[in-house]
């Protein structure tokens, strides 16, 4: 098995791209990353496993400092797994499909010599029909640097509730590029945010929704459902053919709200996580 390495997310999607739309759905986060700028956690590294003179899969070494893995044959992603460690990254982890990222991570802690643990299961969900806004009110604007402030902090509240690794003041910084890119949202009620969401890692038909955020006094209301519903429905207005949006498996709550809206499971994916000494 033969790896081959790529000055850039774009020139990996050029060669792969078209095994990686063949699964287009579960694939977004390796396609979303290569085309994105570092700023928006675009490839620090990009490397396709090789067979037959096609890439059979493809893993990527984002700017956030974890490892993301497509579809592939079990021998490809392992390959991949050993030239990640090979290539001297300290990774904080593997995030994929469920398989691949399990092998891959395998692969890579073998290689490296360090322990590797789950950090957590997700579910990729796709909406199905129309997204259902429930009773949760509010109007959707563009965040803007009124926000800011507040942004940041319910940033810091969304790490905690979804127990992803500290950005600290990267957080800070995405805040401000989502708010000038256009990608931050906002529910208003009553001329007062209550909620936030945001959407990224765009493909040639899928966007996905992330980030959404209602703080604790606010809960309860359907605010999170709503500011999902009405983010949905402009992405689908917008053009984007699928709707896609990634939750904690283990969260019962997340994933009452996103199925009432009009979401459905359609794949499990695993963020395993290294255990670097010191």
């Amino acid at each position: 098995m033969d790896i081959r390495h790529y000055q850039s997310g774009r020139a990996l999607l050029a060669e792969a791209g078209e095994m990686l739309r063949a699964r287009e759905a579960e694939n977004s986060l390796v396609i979303g990353f290569a085309g994105s700028d570092r700023a928006f956690g675009g490839p620090e590294l990009a490397m396709a496993a090789i067979s037959g003179g096609r890439p059979a899969a493809v893993i990527l070494q984002t700017s956030i400092n974890e490892a993301v893995i497509s579809t592939g044959i079990g021998v490809a992603v392992r390959a991949l797994g050993r030239a990640l460690a090979e290539a001297g990254t300290r990774s904080r982890g593997v995030v994929g499909p469920r398989s691949e990222a399990d092998a891959a991570a395998a692969a890579f802690a073998e290689r490296a010599g360090v322990p590797v643990r789950v950090q957590r299961r997700l579910l990729l969900h796709r909406l199905t029909g129309e997204a259902s806004v429930g009773t949760g009110g509010g109007r959707l604007r563009g965040a803007d640097e009124r926000d800011a402030e507040l942004l940041m902090a319910w940033a810091r509240g969304f790490e905690g509730d979804t127990r992803t690794p500290a950005h600290g003041r990267r957080n800070d910084e995405r805040v401000w590029q989502g708010i000038e890119s256009g990608r931050l949202y906002v529910l208003e009620d009553a001329g007062r945010p209550v909620a936030a969401a945001s959407w990224g890692r765009p493909t040639k038909r899928t966007r996905t929704i992330n980030c959404v955020y209602t703080p604790p006094e606010e809960r309860g209301r359907g605010r999170g459902r709503s500011v999902t519903a009405l983010l949905a429905r402009q992405l689908r207005e917008a053009g984007a053919e699928q709707v896609l949006i990634f939750t904690d498996a283990d969260d019962p709550t997340p994933n009452r709200v996103y199925a009432r809206v009009g979401f459905a499971a359609v794949a499990e994916f695993m963020h395993r996580e290294f255990v670097w000494p010191g």
